[in-house]
C-alpha cells in the first residue's frame, strides 16, 4: 500500500514558525502588560487623595491660608492614610505629598507624587500634579505635563 502524496500534520519548520511567532507575540506583550499594571496602582493615589484634596481646598477657602499638616486640615495622620500601594499621604501648607509602599514595583517604591493647591484668580482651587521621581510612562496625562 501506497502512501498518500500529501501529509495531514505539521511539519518540523511550520511548528518552529508557530513557536516562533508565539514567543515573539509574548515578548511584546508581557513590558506592555507589566507597564498597564503599574498604571493601575499608581492610580490609587489620585483615589485616595481625592478626598484630602477636598479638605484642604475647604479649609483654604474657609481660612484664607492653607492648613499646616494633616490634623489642621481634618484628616487623619499620614501613616493612617494608606492602601494597597500607598504608605501615606501628609498635608504641608499647600502641597500634598503620597508616598508608595513597598507592594508597589520596585521603581516605584518609596517615591512620591505631590500635588500642588493653586488658588487661580477666580477664586478656584487647581491641583498641579509633580512626579519628577515617577517615570512618565506610568502616570495618566494630566500629570506627565510639566512646568
Amino acid at each position: 500500500m501506497r502512501l498518500p502524496a500529501f501529509s495531514l500534520g505539521f511539519s518540523l519548520i511550520e511548528l518552529m514558525v508557530v513557536i516562533a511567532i508565539i514567543s515573539l507575540l509574548v515578548a511584546l506583550g508581557v513590558p506592555a502588560y507589566q507597564d498597564y499594571t503599574t498604571r493601575t496602582k499608581i492610580s490609587e493615589a489620585f483615589t485616595l487623595s481625592t478626598a484630602a484634596k477636598v479638605s484642604m481646598a475647604e479649609f483654604y477657602q474657609s481660612m484664607g491660608f492653607w492648613p499646616e499638616d494633616n490634623k489642621q486640615a481634618g484628616l487623619a495622620m499620614p501613616h493612617e492614610l494608606k492602601g494597597n500601594y500607598v504608605s501615606g499621604i501628609e498635608v504641608k501648607h499647600n502641597k500634598l505629598i503620597v508616598t508608595f509602599n513597598d507592594q508597589i514595583v520596585s521603581s516605584i517604591k518609596g517615591k512620591s507624587l505631590f500635588f500642588t493647591g493653586i488658588d487661580d484668580a477666580i477664586g478656584q482651587i487647581r491641583w498641579h500634579c509633580d512626579a519628577q521621581e515617577i517615570d512618565s510612562k506610568y502616570l495618566p496625562s494630566n500629570c506627565r505635563e510639566k512646568g
